[in-house]
């Protein structure tokens, strides 16, 4: 037969243990946001199995050139992703955010074994997200027959800038490229 003190001694530990989840739960929130949990877990998992893909740039007379700094093994400056009419890969997650499973190589200008680098980021701070490194099998190769090999996974937050810079190994060259991409709105 239990005592009024064993109760008691009982009834707080249950306060204890309850008091310990919420102080659990509320660092979680901290650190992850509002949203975490597994509702939050599973929608987003559910977009990225459920989801349409799209191209960018999305006609046949748009095309995405990337440029290398001038020197050998000189990255250029930072540029923001923009197709020939000066559309902005940014302008597609100004709503939602979206993601980029990958970029296809379509175009590369440099000679066999020209080796270039590549590098994607968002933000003011430019949050550098994926780097790829590739090599020209030929001189000025169109098709370029490796294309879509570069899965890349990119998480765009909504409103961010898309940038790169690229390097290669003699400088100057460029590479013409398009990207899936879906947004999980």
């Amino acid at each position: 037969m239990s005592t009024n003190l064993e109760h008691l001694e009982e009834m707080q530990a249950l306060d204890d243990i309850e008091a310990d989840v919420e102080t659990n739960t509320t660092h979680l929130t901290d650190i992850k946001g509002p949203g975490f949990g597994v509702d939050a877990s599973l929608a987003h998992l559910a977009s990225e199995i459920s989801h349409a893909n799209h191209i960018f740039p999305e006609d046949t007379d748009e095309t995405v050139t990337l440029t290398s700094g001038g020197g050998a093994h000189t990255f250029g400056a930072w540029a923001e992703v923009v197709d020939n009419n000066a559309v902005a890969l940014s302008s597609l997650f100004a709503a939602a955010e979206g993601h980029i499973p990958k970029v296809f190589l379509e175009e590369l200008n440099g000679a066999a074994g020209v080796i270039y680098l590549l590098e994607f980021a968002y933000g003011a701070a430019k949050t550098i997200i994926k780097t790829l490194r590739f090599v020209s099998p030929g001189a000025a190769v169109k098709n370029v027959p490796w294309a879509g090999d570069h899965g890349v996974g990119l998480d765009i937050p909504v409103g961010e800038t898309v940038y790169y810079r690229m390097k290669d190994s003699t400088g100057g060259k460029t590479s013409v490229v398009h990207f899936s991409y879906f947004t999980y709105a």
